[in-house]
């Protein structure tokens, strides 16, 4: 649908509480700027919306990545009741905060009237483009060009993992938004999925008992047209066994090129994790839930993108590397731990990031 692409101000104007968050005297004047807008790797403009407290010095910033399957969700969950004392507490540290929208597979959105045929790649570049944007225009937004992290929630989570962990994502031939670094200080990850590779799902999230389930079950689960969305065309007919789905994967990862050109496109989350990893907060509050293995279809969807043994995977693999830093809170599987140089046993992500970013 259309929709207005407003300037950056050469002037940023601060205002007295604009969002009305209930705060005390000694806070300080921001500046609100919706519906701005980032260009995608593709040309296209996608809107954001982003607090930027009044300070001495450039200003650190925390991206929101929205959650919803990357079929649904937008950058206004970024400003709902659950992150409020989190852009309070940002705010008052002198840490801006953007929420981000991002294509949606499937859909006519966002300035982008065209057939989905790329799947998922479209959402997660989308989201490596805004980071990039954000600091091709750190300038005139007042923003501290090396102090940015990232905050998600399931989709989200998992996006802002999947730029995190790999390697700088930047062309330093590029003339434009290209040319900047991907890498990030933080991240805060919320109910995220562990590798948007989903044989990765079968083969070594879900291959024991008794939640043993085959490709073909997560296949049935996921429901046929969301999987045909993540990897090829929508249209194309249901592949009703393992092989076609694991060729069709495949192909998708080698055969359709990225907005970078011909390169492998790697979704596994999994297997990125390096030395060089930045800080990881992950939390977990979904229940283990047992797969029936007689007929591959759990109670709900839930139960799969959203199960405990996502983050404890991510875990197992930042464990690896004793110098990385991260918290982990994964309650239904009894998970509390942390490696990092601050206590964050009586603490909320909230203070993760403001450490990280001063």
């Amino acid at each position: 649908m259309p929709f207005t692409c407003k300037t950056i101000p050469a002037n940023i104007n601060y205002q007295v509480n604009p969002l009305n968050l209930n705060v005390g005297p000694q806070f300080p004047r921001y500046a609100v700027l919706k519906n701005r807008c980032y260009t995608s790797w593709d040309g296209l403009p996608i809107q954001y919306d982003i607090v930027i407290p009044e300070s001495a010095s450039h200003v650190p910033l925390v991206i929101f990545i929205h959650g919803g399957g990357f079929l649904t969700g937008s950058k206004v969950h970024g400003f709902g009741t659950k992150y409020k004392p989190a852009i309070k507490a940002l705010l008052k540290n002198e840490i801006a905060y953007a929420s981000i929208n991002y294509r949606l597979m499937g859909k006519n959105n966002e300035g982008a009237a065209e057939t989905e045929t790329l799947g998922i790649k479209k959402p997660l570049f989308d989201c490596v483009a805004a980071l990039q944007n954000f600091r091709s225009n750190a300038a005139v937004l007042k923003l501290d060009y090396d102090r940015m992290a990232f905050l998600g929630g399931s989709g989200g989570a998992g996006t802002a993992l999947w730029i995190a962990l790999q390697g700088d994502m930047q062309d330093t031939a590029a003339t434009d938004f290209k040319k900047e670094s991907t890498k990030v200080k933080a991240v805060v990850a919320f109910e995220t999925q562990s590798s948007y590779d989903k044989r990765i799902w079968a083969n070594q999230l879900f291959n024991i008992a008794p939640n043993y389930f085959s490709l073909k079950c997560i296949k049935n689960i996921i429901e046929t047209p969301r999987f045909r969305q993540y990897y090829y065309d929508a249209s194309t007919p249901p592949l009703n066994n393992v092989s076609a789905i694991e060729t069709a994967i495949q192909n998708y990862l080698i055969n359709n090129l990225d907005y970078k050109g011909s390169q492998f496109l790697n979704l596994d989350m999994l297997n990125m994790v390096s030395p060089d990893s930045p800080p990881i907060w992950l939390e977990s509050t979904k229940e283990v839930e047992d797969f029936p293995n007689n007929n591959c279809v759990p109670t709900n969807r839930e139960q799969m993108v959203h199960h405990p043994y996502h983050p404890n995977a991510v875990l197992q693999k930042l464990k690896l590397f004793p110098t990385l830093n991260y918290v982990a809170r994964i309650n239904a599987l009894g998970i509390f731990e942390q490696n990092d140089p601050i206590d964050y046993t009586m603490k909320t992500y909230i203070q993760f990031l403001i450490d990280k970013l001063q």
